[in-house]
């Protein structure tokens, strides 16, 4: 569960300093305020669908899961040692 509550505090973290950046350039150019929240916004949602795949390797490596960081098979997948052709 450690890994899992990391990652969470990670996009916790991103999205508040996105929601601070943003209430900062609201402040700062009024009359363009609309326009900043929506571009933050659209930088929100960026931030947590980028949190997902960290989410999902943390969650399953926090419940027993293997959490591979590849996408395809490892070349070494066939349950040989990795260093025995060396000699």
């Amino acid at each position: 569960m450690k890994r899992t509550i990391i990652e969470l505090l990670h996009l916790v973290a991103g999205l508040i300093g996105t929601a601070l950046i943003a209430s900062l350039s609201a402040w700062a150019v009024p009359n363009q305020e609309d326009t900043i929240w929506t571009v933050a916004v659209g930088a929100m949602l960026i931030v947590a669908f980028m949190a997902v795949r960290p989410l999902r390797l943390a969650w399953r490596a926090d419940h027993g899961g293997a959490a591979s960081t590849s996408t395809g098979p490892s070349p070494h997948s066939d349950g040989k040692n990795k260093d025995s052709d060396l000699g």
